[in-house]
């Protein structure tokens, strides 16, 4: 294999790496259009490198190394969004059980998630996620860290999220 050919697709790699596991760095939203797009794109390219692999036998390796390259790189992105994504809604489901069980003892929804213990700023800063109480209702919002334009909202009479975008 050309080294060339090598070094195009570690950068390229790189850069999809680089945007799945650093969204601070740039935006979760960059980053997500970045992986998305770099998905599309691997997708008929991995199609068309087995065929090629499968009837040229000497772009065997360097087809073979460059795919697994790829793969490997969209693995890894898209666990890491997946893993944010599972956080986010493990962090945003322990505030609502804090939140019904300070109801359940008190009557009342807590008029803001200090009253629990909760550091709300770090909560804000990391999944946006923000608490409050309106004429006795309590809101609960936090957005998806891999699409940031989707909000999950919990409503508390039922218990459950809904998505809205």
């Amino acid at each position: 294999m050309k080294a060339i050919e090598l070094a195009k697709t570690l950068a390229l790699a790189g850069v999809v790496l680089f945007f799945a596991l650093y969204p601070d760095i740039g935006t979760a939203l960059v980053g997500s259009f970045v992986l998305v797009a770099a998905a599309i794109v691997f997708i008929p390219w991995a199609i068309y490198s087995i065929v090629r692999i499968a009837i040229r036998p000497a772009e065997r390796r360097s087809r073979g190394i460059r795919l697994g390259i790829w793969a490997a790189a969209l693995a890894v992105s898209f666990s890491a969004y997946a893993h944010r994504d599972t956080t986010a809604r493990h962090e945003a489901d322990a505030v609502a059980a804090a939140i019904v069980s300070h109801k359940g003892r008190t009557g009342s929804y807590p008029q803001g998630l200090n009253e629990l213990g909760v550091d709300a700023q770090a909560l804000k800063e990391k999944f946006s996620l923000s608490y409050r109480v309106d004429n006795g209702q309590a809101f609960l919002f936090y957005s998806q860290p891999s699409m940031p334009m989707v909000a999950h909202h919990y409503n508390f009479e039922t218990g459950s999220w809904s998505t809205l975008d």
